[in-house]
């Protein structure tokens, strides 16, 4: 069995941030001047711009256990349009609603190439204005959640996995009892053709298993 890799969180950002800026690219069309994630105080921000941030990650679902002894979280993502804030330009106050929509999407079940669930669009709203020393911008923020494991696996996916599995009752247990044991069908395992030397079992299937 292969199990789930962890999450990455810097190539999830990156992945992200080039995801968009193939959907937005630089010039034409629905051109976004500037993608990245985190804004920076008082930073002179090229509108319009995307700003998306991982805001929080709460606990997943922590009803069952896989087996890895990762931790499951829920991350909780928000994108934000930003334009120049002006109170009369209706405009802008439209652009920016667009901008939001257009890149709800694009979030819209994506994984990012990332070992993660896809995207849930949660939220669409307005998130105010920003205020910088050279001028106000207008946000409009695109949330999402997506979730993932942290943390490595206990397991490394190396060695043999059992395919059958069979059970025995006490006495009746051990190597020297090997027809006696039963699948949870109740099919006896593969008839034993000899034990070798006190060491191993001979199976009609050529297969040796050693104890």
């Amino acid at each position: 069995m292969n199990y789930p890799p962890e999450i990455d969180l810097v190539a999830m950002h990156e992945a992200i941030k080039n995801t968009l800026r193939v959907a937005f690219p630089i010039e034409g069309k629905g051109s976004i001047a500037s993608i990245d994630y985190y804004m920076r105080d008082e930073e002179v921000i090229t509108c319009p711009a995307i700003r998306f941030e991982l805001n929080e990650i709460t606990p997943g679902d922590q009803s069952g256990d896989i087996g890895t002894e990762q931790f499951e979280g829920l991350m909780h993502w928000a994108a934000y349009c930003v334009v120049p804030y002006s109170p009369k330009d209706q405009k802008s106050k439209l652009l920016v609603r667009c901008l939001a929509t257009a890149i709800a999407a694009v979030v819209r079940g994506q994984r990012w190439g990332i070992p993660c669930s896809p995207a849930q669009i949660v939220e669409i709203s307005s998130a105010g204005i920003l205020p910088h020393p050279k001028g106000e911008y207008s946000l409009h923020k695109v949330e999402w959640t997506q979730s993932g494991l942290f943390g490595k696996s206990v397991w490394d996916n190396s060695g043999i996995i059992p395919n059958d599995v069979f059970f025995g009752y006490n006495p009746k247990i051990g190597v020297r009892h090997v027809r006696d044991y039963r699948d949870l069908n109740g099919q006896a395992p593969v008839v034993v053709v000899s034990l070798d030397s006190g060491n191993g079992i001979l199976f009609d299937s050529g297969e040796t298993v050693t104890f």
